[in-house]
């Protein structure tokens, strides 16, 4: 692990006493401001970073909720001064997000503040600060046409219809429930009409913007906490990903190209998190596709996880998936990118999946080996999630005896009276095998904090990327890193400097690459939670001193290619010196901090081509591909069979088991049923279904024949295999499941003889009577003569009673000392599964 020193932490908190930052979000209930008068009370504030005087030092913005926001200029070495008051920007809003962005592209960076709180709706417009250039900031949020009231949560500029400027998007998360309804379940709201649909703003191209929400297709509802800004599927088109707590789900709008969005979270994921909490997008494993981590609120420790996360009900997830939602579970999830159109969550894998009460996560490489990492804050004001607590606030509290303000006060004095759920914050670092690992002591967090927004950003301009973080009721944490002591890594800064309407070039993506290696980066800066980072980016190299390729594409597809970089320095890139991707044989020279130039070699037309496509690898249908392995041909071939399950809850009947028990789905046996040389195959069914044969047919097609019988038994495994000796085969199927009583008739097993046709009679005297749940069955040369036991037998008596003896041992059953079954007639033998086993 880096580390300035050998056992010195990564990261050192700078005290107050030297940076001068003294804010600290204090949050106190009263009779104004409360949880039942504003349920977000205790969701904290975010942090922005960018150099608001351009003196080359990165500057800290510090919301707000009950105290005023703030304003630390970098005056270098990590020492700052609070210039709040002087520059203008004392308020008394309820600030949450903040986005540092040159929102008039005059040069300088401007301040937008999402406004949320209990005030009334004309004392909670967001806020807009125009920086004047001379260390001050005018307020015209009304006048560009963003002072919008409705309880935001975070915004994001970004140019979603590629026409030059910055648009912006905002998440909103009104307080128009109560404790007791943001859980309950009905219908999703899918077309507008909810007063918590996120909204998007066109930028008109004269420092005015207009809400184009519906006609862009932003209609779904969501309480939301995070967003991110990423081309998930690298068309060119930014998209958006938004994190909803509580019951609503989480959003991926996918960028159709012509200004507007398509909700596709259902075709790109799986599950998502159930109470989603900030987010952050990233290419984590650089493989040049950009993956997404939301984080949510299960512990890490046992006793937290069972006195704040309720049992899950799967009567209540399924009544959600009836009502068109996404299945989503308390924990973090890492999506990664497959690149075809899919993610798959791996959240529980990469060991990223429980950090508690989490709020921002953060995926930069902190100690400069060339992996992203990760930083989450954690913490919540109150322990409003204690399961003692809500039993108690049910029970007790709702006591319809009293009167309405009486009650009231006596829920508030129970919520005063519980304590801080403090948590320490965590860091993770990338293995790069998919794994993260945690080294959050290691990394230096020790101490239990409540904290929320977070932002990264080289301040002390060392190679390495430091951490603030906005916390609630103690002053703000500046962590420094120290990897800059660990001369074996090295790093490479990048300013860029685009086209006019986009100054910070905003959208566009940089691939890196060193010897075999490679990293994928996309400038959006609304990150985490509730926050802002620095426009200036960070990328550590590791071991390597110098960055083979450098490819610099811009949003409107102009690219810049670089060799040869020389890593330890802060090179500008700028737009009006990039070429068409086709074009470019050799760049020009890059102006740097320490006034060096990086040129670049003389290359053919071609490899640039082929060089600056990396990174870009679109989601691909796979089906089109040239090497083609396999192709869907179920509807081709007639084998278009959807298993059809029964409702029935094994959780109600015992509740501690960890999985379903009834729904293990049938198995398939194939073999030639009909003796035409062509081999066919059988799928069970569930209770209430009949299993079906596939016959195969001379065109090679397939025709279904269903069994029809025993349709109320719960088909397992299957085995077509000639028991009678007769020469044809005939099927046996497992009855199993967990739906009956013990003893039921239903899980009596079931062989059915096959007259050399293909049709099928059951024959009930041959199977000993066992009335348990089964699985599989299989058959398998007991005697170790090369065949199986049904074939090659004379005795018709002995052969009856041996196969039936070896499909008894093969289910697993105990075989009685008399009856049909011939125990000693079976040669003594090892453990014929020996072989599966090991």
């Amino acid at each position: 692990l880096c580390s300035c020193t050998e056992g010195e932490p990564l990261f050192v908190s700078v005290p107050p006493s030297h940076s001068q930052i003294e804010f600290s979000n204090d949050i106190e209930e009263d009779s104004l401001n409360n949880i039942y008068s504003f349920m977000n009370i205790y969701t904290g504030a975010g942090v922005g970073v960018g150099d608001i005087d351009n003196d080359g030092l990165t500057d800290i913005y510090m919301a707000g909720n009950m105290v005023s926001s703030a304003l630390y200029r970098n005056k270098g070495h990590l020492r700052f001064e609070d210039i709040t008051e002087k520059s203008g920007l004392t308020s008394q809003s309820w600030a949450t997000g903040v986005s540092m962005i040159d929102i008039n592209q005059d040069g300088w960076l401007d301040i937008y503040v999402c406004v949320s709180g209990s005030a009334a709706v004309s004392e909670r417009a967001n806020l807009l600060y125009i920086n004047q250039k001379n260390g001050t900031f005018k307020e015209e949020a009304r006048n560009y046409g963003l002072a919008d009231t409705a309880q935001a949560t975070q915004a994001a500029f970004f140019d979603y219809d590629k026409d030059g400027d910055l648009d912006m998007f905002l998440i909103i998360n009104p307080v128009d429930y109560t404790q007791s309804s943001v859980n309950r379940i009905r219908p999703k709201k899918m077309k507008g009409e909810s007063n918590s649909t996120d909204k998007l703003y066109r930028n008109n191209g004269d420092n005015t913007f207009t809400d184009v929400s519906a006609e862009a297709g932003i209609l779904v509802e969501g309480y939301s906490l995070g967003l991110g800004i990423a081309d998930l599927n690298n068309d060119g088109w930014p998209d958006v990903y938004i994190s909803n707590d509580f019951l609503t789900n989480d959003v991926l709008y996918l960028n159709q190209g012509n200004g507007t969005f398509r909700d596709a979270t259902d075709t790109l994921l799986k599950h998502t998190s159930f109470a989603g909490m900030g987010n952050d997008i990233a290419d984590f494993n650089n493989d040049g596709l950009m993956d997404i981590l939301v984080l949510d609120m299960l512990p890490e420790d046992n006793r937290r996880r069972k006195t704040i996360v309720p049992s899950g009900s799967y009567d209540k997830l399924q009544m959600l998936s009836e009502r068109g939602y996404t299945p989503q579970y308390t924990r973090n999830t890492l999506q990664l990118n497959n690149g075809n159109g899919t993610f798959s969550e791996i959240g529980q894998f990469a060991g990223i999946d429980k950090t508690d009460w989490s709020w921002s996560i953060l995926i930069a490489d902190y100690d400069n080996d060339g992996y992203k990492d990760a930083f989450i804050t954690n913490g919540f004001r109150r322990e409003l999630g204690d399961l003692d607590y809500i039993n108690y606030q049910q029970q007790e509290l709702s006591n319809p005896f009293g009167s309405e303000d009486n009650r009231k006060q006596k829920k508030l004095k129970a919520i005063k009276n519980l304590p801080s759920a403090a948590v320490k914050n965590y860091f993770f670092k990338n293995s790069g095998d998919l794994k993260f690992k945690n080294v959050s002591e290691i990394w230096g967090s020790k101490e239990k904090t409540l904290s929320n927004g977070s932002a990264f950003a080289d301040f002390d301009n060392d190679g390495d990327l430091d951490l603030i973080v906005n916390n609630v009721n103690e002053k703000a944490s500046l962590l420094e890193n120290k990897s800059d002591k660990d001369k074996q890594n090295n790093f490479l800064k990048i300013r860029l400097e685009g086209k006019k309407d986009n100054l910070q070039g905003i959208g566009t993506s940089i691939t890196l690459i060193t010897q075999n290696t490679k990293q994928f980066y996309q400038h959006y800066l609304s990150r985490g939670y509730e926050s802002s980072i620095d426009p200036q980016i960070h990328f550590g190299l590791g071991a390597f001193k110098k960055i083979d390729s450098l490819i610099v594409k811009w949003p409107d597809g102009k690219t810049h290619i670089l060799k040869d970089v020389s890593s330890g320095q802060k090179i500008f890139i700028r737009y009006d010196e990039a070429t068409s991707t086709s074009s470019i044989h050799q760049d020009k020279e890059l102006e740097t901090d320490s006034n060096t130039t990086s040129n670049a070699n003389s290359e053919s037309g071609d490899k640039v081509d082929r060089e600056a496509s990396a990174g870009n690898t679109q989601f691909q249908d796979v089906s089109s591909s040239k090497n083609i392995m396999f192709e869907d041909v179920t509807q081709v071939l007639g084998t278009d069979y959807r298993h059809e399950e029964n409702n029935f809850n094994d959780f109600n009947i015992q509740p501690l088991m960890p999985h379903l028990q009834s729904k293990n789905d049938p198995k398939i046996a194939t073999g030639d049923i009909n003796g035409d040389g062509l081999e066919d195959f059988f799928i069970g069914g569930s209770a209430g279904h009949s299993g079906s044969f596939y016959v195969r047919t001379p065109d090679g097609k397939f025709k279904e024949r269903p069994l029809n019988q025993d349709e109320q038994c719960e088909d397992m495994g299957s085995l077509l295999f000639d028991a009678d000796s007769d020469g044809d085969k005939d099927l046996y199927v497992v009855s199993g499941g967990s739906e009956f009583a013990k003893g039921d008739v239903k899980y009596q097993d079931r062989l059915y003889l096959n007259d050399g046709k293909g049709n099928f009679v059951k024959d009930i005297s041959s199977l000993p009577e066992f009335k348990s749940s089964g699985s599989v069955v299989a058959a398998s040369d007991f005697d170790g003569d090369g065949d199986l036991e049904d074939e090659n037998i004379d005795d018709k008596d002995k052969k009856d009673d041996r196969v039936l003896n070896v499909l008894a041992l093969l289910v697993g059953l105990e075989v009685p000392d008399e009856g049909v079954a011939n125990v000693p007639f079976l040669p003594p033998r090892p453990d014929p599964f020996e072989r599966f086993n090991n």
